[in-house]
């Protein structure tokens, strides 16, 4: 049958030799890992062995063996803050937290080997989520983001408040008085409510990283999520079964287990994002928002103190958080002021000249732009110092403002030159009010200024542009001005308008300059030597030399 081959099908395979890049860090310590889930797997045991058969083995075992997790786990995120430098403050503050956590298991295993203080053993194990809770924080909203002007990635604050607000949200709602937690004892209630609204917010401070800190990719940031949500289900679990631990000695090692390996793992590479004043400002106002709803519902139901204290102490918090963002939105709106205002005269600077012509021919506004320069300015400046200067400046521009109409701007470009603004009448003629414009400045400056016990007179160069269809942009029509003034100055007539027939060359000039200088040095220029002639007896009585340039485009 035609078209079918009668062999075997061979297809071409192409091995790539080499190794496969490891997902861990180059240097990572294998031999710690592989302790630190050896330790994790120990502790699995007992923990899932009390679950089955409550009383067997022992807590102390597990609760030993939690303090060398921890051990291992401090010095595996030690070795990652020491190794990466760029990611140190992230985690720095990881590994503080794993030896707080150390700190309290070892508490409690010393309490619990001493008779007198056995019955409150499990205390600093139960609070240790919440002392850890500012360092593990504090690592988050750190992670890939950026102080800028406006915020401050360290929002602890917030996150206090939140904290406070879920606390204040279960104390108000669960029953603790009735059905399994009613075997719980006070402390060891709260601590539970403290554990599940300290592991809830730092659920969502992880979940918010592949939006706020671009780490979408990054499998970290999701190990590191993963860990705070197995400390969420420990926590409902003792919420639902009301047994003091519950899964919390399972789900441990497990937590332990997540942050160890996210320690070791490449880090994707990814921007640093600037932090966002609009986060932190919208999580005050939820929490604000949710602090006075448990406030209201606890007056109308008459609920717990706990709730109440909490919620005020919550709402009192992002409060000031909101607070302190206004304040620094004020500052920003200050500190651009000042980046578009001249320190000597307070009027606008260059860069809110260069920014309002922008705004006016966007929208398709006609408008004219005047340039000055105040002639004799360096002769005061000389004579008379830098504080005489300053003050004819001043002077210059109170007496410039009176001229100017509703919606021009005057600014001060830098030194003694300043420039005005103008909106034009689109109906009218732009050309002549540009030239109005000028004129009317040059008229303000005509009297003398009283400076330093002297009365000195000092004109003004101007030079005029308009925008067009063809020519709206800022640099353009401050190029076209410049060349009018300086027309202005060498002239003597103190106002020019800018004219496309008689200034259209400028550039050109210059351009000739550069060649001629270019000319010195690559043999352009060519000396001729013509005699004079006596007509009368065709003596040669002088010589008269011609200076050739041979230009490479225009000789010919």
């Amino acid at each position: 049958m035609a078209g079918v081959h009668p062999g075997p099908v061979q297809a071409d395979v192409t091995l790539v030799d080499g190794p496969v890049r490891s997902r861990l860090l180059p240097g990572a310590p294998r031999w710690l890992l592989g302790l630190l889930v050896l330790a994790a797997v120990l502790c699995l045991i007992p923990a899932l062995l009390r679950l089955a058969r409550p009383g067997a083995p022992g807590p102390l075992v597990g609760v030993a063996l939690l303090a060398l997790l921890h051990l291992l786990l401090t010095g595996l995120l030690t070795w990652r803050a020491w190794t990466i430098g760029s990611e140190r403050a992230v985690w720095a503050r990881l590994a503080l937290g794993a030896a707080v956590f150390f700190a309290a298991v070892t508490s409690a295993v010393v309490l619990h080997l001493v008779p007198a203080t056995r019955s409150v053993a499990m205390v600093p194990l139960a609070w240790s989520g919440a002392a850890v809770f500012p360092f593990w924080y504090g690592a988050l909203v750190r992670w890939n983001r950026h102080s800028t002007s406006t915020a401050d990635p360290n929002d602890a604050l917030n996150g206090f408040s939140a904290v406070l607000a879920v606390d204040a949200l279960l104390n108000l709602t669960v029953d603790a008085g009735s059905g399994p937690l009613a075997e719980l004892p006070g402390w060891a209630l709260q601590a539970v409510f403290a554990q599940f609204a300290v592991s809830f917010v730092l659920l969502g401070t992880a979940l918010t990283l592949p939006s706020l800190g671009g780490l979408g990719r990054d499998p970290r940031t999701w190990l590191l999520a993963a860990s705070q949500g197995l400390w969420v289900v420990g926590a409902v679990s003792t919420l639902v079964t009301g047994v003091q631990g519950g899964w919390t000695p399972v789900v441990h090692p497990l937590v332990v287990v997540c942050v160890a390996v996210a320690a070791t793992l490449r880090s994707r590479g990814s921007a640093p994002q600037p932090a966002d004043p609009a986060a932190a400002t919208i999580g005050a106002f939820v929490v604000i928002l949710a602090s006075v709803a448990i406030l209201l519902v606890a007056a109308l139901t008459g609920g717990p103190a706990v709730a109440v204290g909490c919620a005020a102490l919550a709402a009192i918090g992002a409060g000031v958080r909101m607070a302190v963002n206004v304040s620094e939105l004020a500052q920003l709106a200050a500190t651009r002021r000042e980046a578009l205002t001249d320190d000597l005269t307070g009027l606008a600077n260059r860069r809110a000249v260069l920014r309002r012509i922008s705004e006016l021919t966007a929208e398709g506004t006609p408008v004219a732009l005047a340039l000055l320069d105040v002639d004799k300015f360096k002769e005061v400046n000389d004579a008379l110092g830098h504080a005489a200067g300053d003050d004819l400046l001043r002077q210059v521009a109170q007496r410039l403002s009176p001229a100017l109409r509703a919606g021009d701007l005057l600014g001060r470009l830098g030194g003694d030159e300043f420039a005005v603004v103008a909106v034009l009448d689109p109906d009218g003629d732009v050309r002549a009010a540009a030239l109005a414009l000028g004129e009317r400045l040059h008229e303000q400056l005509a009297e003398p200024f009283p400076v330093d016990g002297m009365f000195v007179h000092c004109s003004a160069s101007i030079g005029v542009t308009s925008s067009t269809a063809a020519v709206r942009q800022p640099a353009q029509l401050l190029r076209r001005a410049d060349v009018a003034m300086y027309d202005a100055k060498r002239s003597g007539r103190g106002v020019a308008r800018y004219d496309s027939a008689v200034h259209s060359d400028s550039s050109g000039h210059l351009a000739l300059v550069e060649q001629l200088r270019t000319a010195l040095t690559t043999d352009e220029l060519v000396l001729h030597h013509q005699p004079q002639l006596d007509v009368a007896d065709s003596r040669v009585v002088g010589v008269e030399c011609l200076l050739r340039w041979v230009h490479p485009e225009r000789a010919g």
